[in-house]
């Protein structure tokens, strides 16, 4: 199987490159022109003085490893910051479940003290009844009893005032 090859330009020099199946032609062709793109800009803030011609490229190869490695830093500090905020998702997933946990205990509790307190209502309310019979109850033989005295004042009466004509006719 023949090697896969592509061309690129880098400062001017025309190269042939080889490249494993994992990259494509064109991610090699980029990573040349963004080389070279580099080299152009050095290029052109070194325009007085003459150097060597590998000194653009160490200088490029300089700037893109200081990318790199600022790049490495932030990805550690980036990782270091998703695991911070996995741990406190974690925590707060775990709060969540243990409030969720605490509702439905209290919405259990909450039933349970509506059915006791219906029962309650239901037997106060039957003792009411009860009351309230035993009251009319109670009304009725006092008014029963008022009658009966009433009726007894009355025939009192009529016995002393027919004792007092009596005492009068005689």
């Amino acid at each position: 199987m023949e090697p896969n090859k592509t061309n690129v330009k880098i400062d001017g020099k025309d190269l042939s490159l080889i490249f494993d199946d994992k990259n494509s032609e064109f991610y090699v062709q980029k990573i040349a022109a963004h080389i070279d793109k580099k080299i152009k800009n050095l290029r052109s803030l070194h325009t007085t003085q003459i150097y060597e011609p590998n000194f653009y490229l160490m200088l490029a190869l300089l700037e893109i490893s200081d990318e790199y490695f600022k790049l490495i830093e932030k990805n550690v500090e980036l990782q270091e910051l998703q695991n911070e905020t996995s741990v406190k998702l974690q925590s707060s997933q775990s709060d969540n479940k243990e409030l969720v946990e605490q509702i439905a205990a209290m919405q259990t509790q909450i039933s349970d003290n509506k059915q006791k307190y219906l029962r309650e209502i239901k037997d106060l309310q039957a003792k009411l009844a009860t009351s309230e019979a035993e009251l009319r109850e109670y009304i009725a033989t006092f008014d029963a009893i008022q009658r009966d005295e009433r009726r007894n004042v009355v025939s009192l009466q009529e016995s002393q005032q027919n004792n007092n004509r009596k005492a009068v006719n005689k």
